[in-house]
């Protein structure tokens, strides 16, 4: 449709601007939840839809104090009201919204804005999926930093609430694992809508294929804790044979979605890189600023963070003899989907609440490892939280000794299956130094993460924190 400019300038009028910034604030996307709002500001506007069904998408720039700046694409819904009296509504779960979004990357056509313009592209790696006549949109009510939308039973549609200035890390993944000559256990991307302003393009919302699939990994993860720990008391422990079978598949697929991220050197943004002294400085700095904000701001972190601190030093006191690389950088058992017989790995955009150049860096890809280890926590806990507080003694009892065993088991598994790679230090001692630094870095991101965001979870990661320690004899050796 074409583009309103006397819209475009009602919404940029400084009260209409902070009511949209406002909504946006307060959503569970909204990444900087932490940070003071300086100032925001309407970037562009492109009108979708029909005549009779109308929605206006916008692009917000946020400033933060500090200097940081975030862009936001915020779909609302028009009502015919004054724009001046905006109520803001999201319109992404309209089927007007859906199906322009479809049709854009399915035709590889265009739609103007005032300051750009929408631009589609599909990529047919899996049969012409986007051309299916049944793919009635659905908006999937997933608490996530994105939109997904699901298109009949074989299309998924992941709108971008957080607009990276250039192409999306999700899609720079799914181009380098497309050009592989065998795809490893992932999702296939089909199409992408971008926003174009001259030579730079925006990625606004990603289709890939739907994997059909029973559970998610941590919903099958949960379920099989629940029968393993739910014994009689007199009854020895369980084999857990599903249990430790799934476990050591999904370390065998991780270990290889590393190798091929490690396989093709020649890749502009995917060459491993070595460990060197300035990353191992630059990896300390992030670790020991967010625990002094954590510090500051959680009594039960203050208590530790002089041996936590400790501990970063010297870990990173001596060098790494491992390559980086790419990696998933936000794996845990809700990335993964159990087909029935093995697991399809999905959403590989890296954590929420870095920036996306510290999203796009090299790792070593025990980050990953760490990561799941860590979901595994998780996943325990939430089989806790649903106990009667007269059986929770027991029950911790039973899923500690459980936890113990699966993290063993996955670890194991994994560098059993990356024997060899240039990405895992030759010592053993250097391997689980490197585990424990991201085990800790882990812990440190999800306080921070859950304190912005999910409060009532702020004690999973906390509890992790100070396990990790308890393991650990003081040590001020850097």
């Amino acid at each position: 449709m074409p583009p309103d400019e006397a819209l475009f300038r009602t919404l940029r009028e400084p009260a209409v601007t902070a009511r949209i910034a406002d909504f946006a604030a307060a959503q569970r996307w909204y990444r900087k939840k932490g940070q003071a709002r300086k100032s925001a500001r309407l970037e562009e506007m492109i009108t979708l839809g029909t005549d009779t069904e109308r929605v206006v998408l916008v692009l917000l720039r946020i400033e933060l104090d500090g200097g940081e700046s975030e862009v936001y694409a915020v779909p609302l819904l028009e009502t015919g009201a004054d724009p001046a009296d905006l109520v803001p509504v999201d319109a992404v779960g309209t089927p007007a919204f859906a199906r322009a979004m479809l049709e854009i990357a399915r035709s590889q056509s265009s739609s103007w804005g005032q300051n750009g313009m929408l631009v589609g592209a599909r990529f047919d790696g899996v049969g012409g999926l986007l051309d299916a006549e049944d793919l009635g949109p659905e908006l999937m009510a997933v608490e996530q930093t994105n939109s997904t939308i699901r298109y009949g039973t074989r299309v998924l549609g992941k709108f971008l609430r957080s607009v990276d200035e250039d192409e999306s890390i999700e899609l720079e993944f799914g181009r380098f694992f497309a050009g592989l000559p065998q795809r490893p256990p992932v999702a296939a991307l089909l199409g992408a809508v971008f926003r174009r302003r001259g030579d730079r393009e925006q990625t606004l919302m990603l289709f890939s294929e739907l994997v059909p699939h029973e559970k998610t990994g941590f919903d099958l993860v949960c379920d099989e804790l629940v029968l393993a720990s739910s014994r009689p008391a007199s009854e020895p422990p369980p084999a857990n044979e599903r249990l430790v079978a799934f476990v050591e598949l999904i370390a065998r697929r991780t270990a290889e979605i590393h190798i091929a991220l490690a396989s093709a050197p020649e890749r502009a943004g995917f060459e491993p890189e070595p460990f060197t002294d300035e990353h191992r400085r630059l990896l300390l700095l992030r670790a020991e600023k967010r625990l002094a904000r954590l510090a500051r701001e959680l009594p039960r972190v203050a208590a530790v963070s002089g041996r936590v601190g400790a501990r970063l030093r010297a870990l990173l006191s001596a060098p790494i003899d491992a390559v980086r690389i790419r990696c998933h950088g936000d794996y845990h058992l809700g990335q993964l989907l159990f087909t029935g017989t093995d697991v399809v790995v999905v959403d590989f955009e890296g954590e929420p609440a870095r920036s996306a150049a510290e999203r796009r860096e090299k790792r070593t890809p025990l980050a990953d490892v760490a990561s799941m280890l860590r979901s595994f926590d998780y996943a325990f806990e939430t089989v806790l939280r649903r106990e009667p507080a007269s059986e929770g003694l027991d029950r911790a009892r039973e899923l500690e000794r459980l936890y113990h065993e699966l993290a063993g088991r996955f670890v194991r598994a994994y560098l059993a299956a990356t024997t060899g790679e240039s990405f895992i230090p030759r010592a053993p001692g250097e391997v689980f130094r490197l585990l424990e630094l991201c085990l800790l870095d882990k812990c440190l991101y999800e306080i921070s993460y859950e304190l912005d965001h999910r409060p009532s979870w702020l004690a999973v990661p906390l509890a992790g924190l100070e396990r990790l320690m308890a393991q650990q004899e003081p040590e001020t050796s850097a």
